[in-house]
């Protein structure tokens, strides 16, 4: 009797062992602020995005953020040359040192402009390099205090050679931003709008 009750306790310590080890090993990796990468993420070359800095990988951007339902979207490294222009949130790039740069020069590389309200958009470890000081890094567009741009979070990010690095026209409301250089652009932000633009957190950041 004492010989089954100690082979079903070590049969018993073997299931849980192995299904701590199962557990440990499905877990995602994280970037370090926290987004996951390795499991159910998106890359935006699954979706024909070359990143050679010469092809319009706009399109292929757009077709992968639909496709992410919420999982990272990855650009992993390269030049891509876009001219987004989004009006959904609830999206994560994680540039992982990518580039992007305009398509068409003087057009923002992103611009956010909401159909109804946005919120919920991540963007880290990435740079936004502007043509001659011609367009905006990233722009927000907005005209009714209902249809806001909230609750983005910009980390490691990098906007240069740009008219302005983030250029705001409309309501947008507790925004993060840290780690992150706005410099060598015209003005690195530049906020214009009687709508609420408050609550921002901003931490280790220049302008």
């Amino acid at each position: 009797m004492k010989s089954i009750q100690k082979n079903l306790l070590l049969c018993f310590q073997m299931h849980i062992c192995l299904l701590l080890s199962f557990i440990a090993g499905a877990a995602p990796e994280k970037n370090e602020i926290g987004i996951p990468y390795s499991s159910g993420a998106v890359s935006v070359k699954e979706f024909g995005a070359k990143g050679d800095g010469k092809s319009d990988d706009t399109q292929p951007f757009y077709d992968a953020i639909k496709a992410s339902a919420g999982r990272p979207v990855l650009l992993e490294g390269g030049t891509y040359a876009v001219n987004l222009v989004i009006n959904y949130g609830n999206f994560t790039i994680d540039g992982q040192g990518a580039t992007l740069i305009p398509k068409t020069p003087e057009k923002p590389v992103i611009t956010l402009k909401p159909a109804t309200y946005m919120y919920g958009i991540i963007i880290s470890d990435i740079k936004i390099m502007g043509v001659g000081f011609k367009n905006d890094g990233i722009y927000i567009t907005n005209n009714s205090i209902d249809n806001g741009v909230d609750f983005i979070t910009l980390h490691n990010v990098v906007v240069t050679n740009c008219r302005f690095g983030f250029h705001v026209e409309g309501r947008s409301i507790w925004n993060k931003i840290y780690n992150s250089r706005f410099d060598w652009n015209i003005g690195g932000m530049k906020i214009e709008t009687d709508l609420p633009c408050n609550l921002w957190e901003i931490n280790a950041t220049t302008f």
